[in-house]
């Protein structure tokens, strides 16, 4: 069946992304707040020096429809979408309080660097190139390296049964623990909540939003740092599973209990391009969530 096009009129797509904010409490600060996909900041560096977008692969899958996430678990390649009892995303509730010093979080290190920001058909994304990723992390003792961020519409996790408007992962990675085993993956999950500004590291991107799947451009980011490594209050941890086909499992979470802040504007943006692109929540199946409150481990 061919893939249904997303609405790329700017009319229409007004419209929805009103809708979508009102679903969200946040039409009223829309309304004087209208949509602006013009660039502001941030001029495209040489695409030589990022990565091209990976080709899709595996079998085509949406959010919704007939190759929704309904049916994700009946698609062949994707049975851990239906069968799997690590899934993720979760509503994090009823935590274990633990000590931040026996988190496993050790050190972390983030700085800028240039990546493709582009439309994969599923969100939009940055895409780190191998030899220059976004920096590193260590938990239980293995270094991980940032290969990418994306972001959802609404939040995919919700704390005590709240959404967020929207959330950003930062998926990292690490070389199989034996030859020929799977990726080693952790994922870093900030939720996004409205402010009063412009958010400083999201301003650069959606200053360049794709117009249509598959296009992208040559960015550097502006102030990863200061959002990996800021003021996030405490974190929450658990065993899960990527959000998207193959729903892949023992992907360590962590998700950070204080949101970053973007504007009514800037959310409008990316809801502009991708309405709803949230998996729906998944059962606990009797994992335990660890809470260290207090901000990560020393660096």
């Amino acid at each position: 069946m061919p893939k249904t096009p997303r609405i790329r009129d700017h009319a229409v797509r007004g419209k929805l992304v009103f809708a979508a904010l009102a679903l969200l409490g946040l039409g009223a600060c829309m309304e004087s707040a209208p949509v602006d996909t013009s660039d502001e900041t941030n001029t495209p560096i040489d695409p030589a020096m990022c990565p091209a977008a990976p080709k899709p692969h595996g079998h085509p899958w949406e959010y919704d429809g007939p190759e929704g996430q309904d049916h994700w678990g009946t698609t062949d390649g994707y049975t851990n979408c239906q069968n799997g009892r690590g899934q993720s995303p979760i509503d994090i509730e009823h935590p274990v309080t633990g000590d931040a010093a026996r988190s496993g979080l050790a050190g972390r290190a983030y700085g800028d660097a240039p990546g493709r920001f582009y439309d994969n058909g599923h969100t939009l994304m940055f895409l780190f190139p191998h030899e220059q990723p976004g920096g590193t992390l260590e938990l239980d003792g293995v270094t991980y390296t940032l290969d990418q961020f994306h972001f959802h519409a609404p939040s995919e996790h919700r704390i005590a049964g709240k959404a967020h408007p929207m959330e950003v992962h930062f998926v990292h990675s690490a070389p199989p623990a034996s030859p020929g085993g799977p990726p080693r993956r952790v994922v870093v999950a900030v939720m996004i909540d409205v402010g009063p500004e412009e958010n400083t590291f999201l301003a650069p991107l959606f200053a360049h939003l794709p117009q249509k799947e598959g296009e992208g451009t040559c960015l550097q980011t502006e102030g990863l740092a200061d959002v990996l490594l800021g003021d996030r209050g405490g974190f929450y941890r658990y065993d899960g599973s990527l959000t998207t086909p193959d729903c892949s499992e023992h992907v360590q979470w962590i998700l950070m209990e204080k949101p970053m802040l973007a504007s009514a504007e800037q959310i409008g943006r990316f809801i502009s391009v991708f309405p709803d692109n949230a998996r729906h929540v998944q059962p606990i199946d009797g994992r335990t969530i660890m809470f260290y409150p207090g901000g990560p481990a020393p660096l």
